[in-house]
This record gives C-alpha cells, structure tokens and sequence, in this order.
C-alpha cells in the first residue's frame, strides 16, 4: 500500500493509498513524511466503489477522487474549501472564474493567456481550495492536482481578489453583483461535505468570502474584446496597457500561439490516420500516434498554426457539433500535444 505525505493549501496531507497512480497525480505537491500531518487519508476498496458509477473507469483513476473526497470532507476545519473554477493569476493575483461545466471557463481562461502573454498563468483549471482566514484576512486560494482534462495547475497560491460568474452571450458586459444574488451561485460551485458539522461551517466560509471579494457576473462570447471586459473590472487596469497582442496583428499572434514541431508526418495507413516522429522529432518521441477524426483536424490545424479558435470552429462545422464543445476539445487536445512534447 503506498504511502506519502502532501503539502497542499498549507496543509500536511497524509495520504495511504491502494494504487500508485494517485500519488504519481500529486508528485508536484509531494513532500518527505513528518511526525504528524494536519489530515490523515485512508484509502479502503469501499470508497473506490463509492466513487464508481455507469463509467467505465479504473479503481486507480476512481481512487484519486476517493481521495480528493476524504481531504475535501477535511478542508472546512482548516477554514478551507474546495470550489470548482478556473483560477488564474495575473501579476500575483488570483482571479477566479466559476460557472457550470461546459459554460466556457477554459476557454475564457485560455484567452487570458493568449491577450495578456506572460503576466497570466493558469493556478488550477477545475478544483482550486480557497482559505478564508479569520478576521478580515485577505483569502487565499491554492492550486491542486485535481485539474480537470486539461491538468492545468501549479503547487503555489495568490490572493484571491476577485470571483467572475460566466455565462455564454453575443456581446461582452460586466455586472457587480450584490451578496444576495451571491449566495445559489456560490454554493453550486463549492464542495458541501456530507458531514452536516463541516457542511454547517463551508456555509460560514462562504459568507465569509463574500463579505471580503468582490463578485460579478460575466456575459460574454470568445474574442479578446470578452478578456477587455473581465480584466478591467476584475483587476482594476487599463486592458491596452496589457495586451501582449498589441504589438503584433491579430494573424500574427494567433500563427505564432501553438504549432507542432516540425518532423512530425502525418498519413493515412490501412484507414488510419497515423502519426510519426522523423529526424530531430524521433529523438525525443519514439512510436506512433492515431487520430480519430477529429484529432486530425485539430493537428492539421496547430500544424498550419492556426488560432485555437479558428480549429474550433472548422470542428464545429466539419462535425455539427456546438461550438463549446469544439473550444473544450481543442483545448484538451492542445494540453495533452503541450504535455507530450509535440507543440513548439
């Protein structure tokens, strides 16, 4: 049964479980054994079959929820809790973008990334935790291994400044929200424990968020006018003192974004769609990758250096599939190219 300790949301996590595969997922955030830890996670077969549902996962990939179960029942007693959103930082401060799934918050996230270059890095792409200290301390929020499809995140934390609700519109606006239009919106996205005593104080915590960070409702498509509107109000600055596009055309900046590596040759081979590495490529990757159809229309697209958004929507009109759908592909596609070594 391996064994390991966490230091997560700075918090000493220690951890038995019955596959590896979980602690693999955390490597980043793995620190040697001490004395004593500040939360004790036990892994038994009953809470991987807890965890199981019509899917057909494995025990080990089941058991890395089975975890982050167990800790996430234990936050709320460190005044800390789990919340499903995108956390991004900008210059050192966290910005929180929190709506359902599939409303569009990676790909929001992505955008910031792509207009703001640098000053942006994505802290946790699904489960970030959030610590609302006593008193009137800023909270802080902390990125985790629990990432979502894309795994973006980083061990390291940033003052929490501001949380933006997302929903889907044909134009871009920004609403201040008021602490009682806050309270559902809020609580659909946090963790509630099953344990009515740690239930009881993440409703505490979240009024307690609410009384420190402002909150605000964003209406808006995909373009970079959509990072304009949350960035000013969300961090107070002038966009165009930001924008890392604006030394460069639109074309430019969207050619030069991702693009595979050159020495990869894709063809067609007994109705697949295979890939390889030639030259200074087959060095660093050995063996072949397959490509369902729409892999190859997104590779033949960062191959092209196209934009993301320009992929997504070819996809979504070779496909017939809704644009949301399309950015979540693409952007999941382009994660795990960054992760293999394919993209330049």
């Amino acid at each position: 049964m391996p064994q390991f300790c966490l230091q997560l949301a700075g918090l000493s996590v220690s951890v038995a479980s019955q596959y590896s595969q979980v602690e693999h997922m955390c490597s980043g955030y793995e620190v040697p054994k001490g004395a004593s830890s500040d939360i004790d996670v036990r892994i038994d077969p009953q809470d991987i079959d807890a965890e199981r549902d019509e899917g057909a996962w494995s025990d080990a990939y089941l058991e890395t929820l089975a975890v982050y179960r167990q800790i996430a029942e234990a936050l709320p007693a460190f005044d800390r809790m789990l919340v499903h959103g995108a956390l991004l930082s900008f210059q050192g401060e966290g910005y929180l973008f929190a709506a359902p799934s599939g409303t569009g918050k990676s790909t929001h996230a992505l955008l910031w990334k792509r207009f703001l270059g640098d000053a942006v890095s994505i802290v946790n792409g699904d489960k970030p935790i959030i610590h609302v200290p006593g008193k009137d301390d800023p909270p802080v929020a902390y990125g985790t291994p629990w990432a979502g499809k894309e795994g973006w995140h980083e061990n390291v934390s940033v003052p929490l400044r501001a949380v933006c609700f997302l929903r889907q519109a044909p134009t871009n606006s920004i609403e201040l929200l008021d602490a009682s239009s806050c309270v559902d919106r809020l609580l659909r996205q946090a963790y509630l424990p099953f344990n009515s005593r740690a239930a009881g104080r993440t409703l505490e915590l979240l009024d307690g968020l609410i009384g420190r960070v402002p909150l605000y409702e964003l209406a808006c498509d995909i373009s970079r006018d959509a990072v304009r509107c949350s960035f000013e109000a969300l961090s107070g600055r002038r966009f165009s003192e930001w924008d890392a596009s604006s030394t460069c055309s639109d074309v430019d900046q969207a050619r030069t974004e991702r693009r595979i590596k050159d020495g990869f040759v894709l063809r067609d081979v007994a109705g697949q769609t295979v890939v390889i590495a030639t030259g200074e490529a087959s060095r660093d990757f050995h063996g072949m990758v397959k490509l369902n159809g729409t892999g190859r229309v997104i590779w033949e697209g960062l191959s092209r250096g196209d934009d993301a958004e320009d992929i997504a929507q070819e996809l979504a009109k070779s496909y017939d599939v809704d644009l949301e759908t399309a950015q979540r592909d693409v952007a999941s596609f382009v994660a795990t190219a960054q992760k293999a070594g394919f993209l330049a």
